[in-house]
Order: C-alpha cells, then sequence, then structure tokens
C-alpha cells in the first residue's frame, strides 16, 4: 500500500478544515447551532488529523537524520537511541489508518516505531486500526481501504530494518572493506 506522499493531502485536509469552521462561523452567527457545531466539530477534527499527519512526517524525517548522523555506530555495533540499542538489524515497524469524508478517504502511515519489545507493536496496530474501523468506511474508497489497512496492520503492518534507512557506503568505506 502506497503511503501518503506529496502536499496535496494536508492542503485538501487544511482546506476542508478552513471551509467547515468558516460555515460554522457563519452558521453559529446566523443562529443555527446545530449546524454551527457540527461544523465546528469536523473542523476540529480535520485540523487534529492535519497536525497528527504532520508530527508523524516529522518524526519519521529526525529518525531518518538520526540514523545518517549515526550509520558509523550503528554499522560499528550499534548506537543508542533513548536507551534502545540500534543495529543494522534493527525492525522498525509502520501501521496504516485510514480517514474518509464522503469525497475524500486517505491513507495516512504511522510514524516508524523502533521496536524494543513486540507489545508496543501490538499497542500501534490496535490503536491505527480502531481509528480506520471508526474513521476509515465513510467514503467509497474507505469501504475498500478500511478492511485492508485492518487486516495488514493485525498482521504486523509494514517491516523493515534501520540497514534500509542507513546511507549507502561510501566509497573510502568500501575500499576499506574489501582492501
Amino acid at each position: 500500500m502506497a503511503a501518503v506522499t506529496g502536499d496535496w493531502v494536508p492542503r485538501i485536509l487544511l482546506g476542508l478544515a478552513v471551509l467547515f469552521t468558516g460555515a460554522a462561523i457563519y452558521n453559529l452567527a446566523t443562529g443555527e447551532m446545530a449546524e454551527g457545531l457540527v461544523g465546528l466539530a469536523v473542523g476540529a477534527f480535520l485540523g487534529g488529523v492535519l497536525y497528527f499527519l504532520r508530527r508523524g512526517e516529522a518524526q519519521n524525517e529526525e529518525l531518518e537524520d538520526w540514523v545518517k548522523r549515526n550509520a558509523a555506530g550503528i554499522r560499528g555495533g550499534g548506537a543508542d537511541r533513548d536507551g534502545v540499542l540500534v543495529t543494522p538489524e534493527t525492525r522498525l515497524r509502520q501501521y496504516t489508518y485510514v480517514i474518509s469524508l464522503i469525497v475524500l478517504a486517505v491513507r495516512v502511515p504511522s510514524r516508524l516505531r523502533v521496536l524494543e519489545h513486540d507489545e508496543q507493536a501490538l499497542g500501534a496496530a490496535v490503536a491505527c486500526s480502531l481509528i480506520s474501523f471508526v474513521l476509515g468506511w465513510w467514503s467509497l474508497s474507505g469501504l475498500i481501504w478500511t478492511p485492508q489497512a485492518i487486516y495488514k496492520n493485525l498482521r504486523g503492518g509494514n517491516t523493515l530494518t534501520v540497514e534500509s534507512l542507513l546511507p549507502s557506503a561510501t566509497f573510502s568505506e568500501a575500499r576499506s572493506l574489501f582492501g
């Protein structure tokens, strides 16, 4: 399953959040309290989705930068990251959650998680699956993507190793390895 890429998803989410919030303010100003409150709730929800999407992207970028900065230590026996020894064989997991709003459905990858214990993985898998179960069904695409995401999450999500994030060996490193 492809990850959400590009700037179009955050832009659409921001646009919809502003649109719903603006309509909500108008409804509240004209005395339509119920519609105004629903609009505010939808606008706040979309803003929250945007926040978590950006936060996850930033955490993934920070992890990738850390791996690049510590590549020599990771290859040389491991580097400590928040009390976890990270080696090239350290497993990373990423789960997917689906959020739908009638005409828009997005598959959002969770942040990459350095797995120290499988209990961490189970909690993240269940959380992403619950988000999808509650919020993923509300469009035609969501009807297809939600069961796929739940199934994949409960089967372990996407697994990769730190080695796949390590930059390729430079020419001088390769020369020293092979004499």
